[in-house]
């Protein structure tokens, strides 16, 4: 951390904060209370407390909760709370558990954009740990896709997005998935199409061959245009999901 290392040190000597996904918040304290804990274990001055817990208060809009019982709050109040005991230490950097994971469709949209602001404001280090690709696209500056313990790719939401370094990356982010066709060379270094079926599909140049006769082609739902005129590629639709602005075919 900052060029340190940080493995082997107390919790409490690490300077990192935790947002869990279950809040881990005091239930017996009410607001006030619950943002002052921290400062009150540091030993910091009173007059201090108060005025951070104003401070990160006001942040927050939460002002006017601070007397109130946590037990009694609603779900996306009770993050909030959560979140501004931990940003109220001033941390390093800050570690998030799936801190929206529990809370409904429109609280997790509302505190996505406010932990977006909350984080340029702060301006800190947020690891942030999500199973849900869409909340990542929309709040990461750089994503990391693991499998089994592994990082697979670590880049941009746009990196990942378009160049995914392989099908599990390719299959995890997007929604609708990609579609994944089985496709024929010939694959030589400088190819640009391959076929599939009786149709030749245009393909990035290949900066170097490969020497399966078969490959895997990767399809974005939006590259996929229907046409009434003639093309060797047919299909059935099956259904229809109604999205409101879009249809999913």
């Amino acid at each position: 951390l900052a060029g340190d290392d940080v493995t082997f040190l107390r919790a409490r000597q690490r300077d990192i904060a935790f947002v869990f996904q279950l809040f881990a918040l005091y239930p017996h304290m009410n607001v006030w209370n619950n943002l002052a804990f921290p400062l009150k274990s540091q030993g910091v001055a009173r007059s201090e407390i108060k005025q951070r817990v104003q401070e990160i208060a006001r942040m927050l809009r939460i002002e006017h909760l601070l007397k109130s019982s946590v037990g009694g709050l609603a779900g996306g109040d009770r993050q909030r709370v959560a979140l501004g005991r931990a940003i109220i230490r001033r941390p390093q950097a800050f570690l998030m558990d799936e801190p929206l994971g529990t809370l409904d469709t429109e609280f997790r949209e509302l505190m996505c954009e406010e932990l977006r602001q909350l984080h340029e404001r702060i301006n800190a280090t947020t690891v942030y740990v999500t199973h849900d690709q869409i909340e990542a696209m929309a709040m990461a500056d750089t994503i990391a896709v693991m499998d089994q313990g592994e990082v697979l790719q670590a880049a941009s939401p746009s990196d990942i997005y378009r160049r995914p370094v392989s099908k599990f990356v390719a299959s995890f982010i997007g929604s609708p998935a990609m579609n994944f066709l089985p496709a024929q060379g010939p694959l030589v270094a400088g190819a640009s199409e391959v076929r599939l079926r009786d149709a030749r599909i245009a393909i990035p140049t290949l900066q170097q061959g490969t020497e399966h006769e078969t490959v895997t082609l990767g399809i974005r739902p939006e590259h996929i245009r229907l046409s009434d005129e003639h093309c060797p590629l047919r299909g059935e639709v099956l259904g229809v999901e109604y999205l409101g602005v879009r249809q999913v075919l």
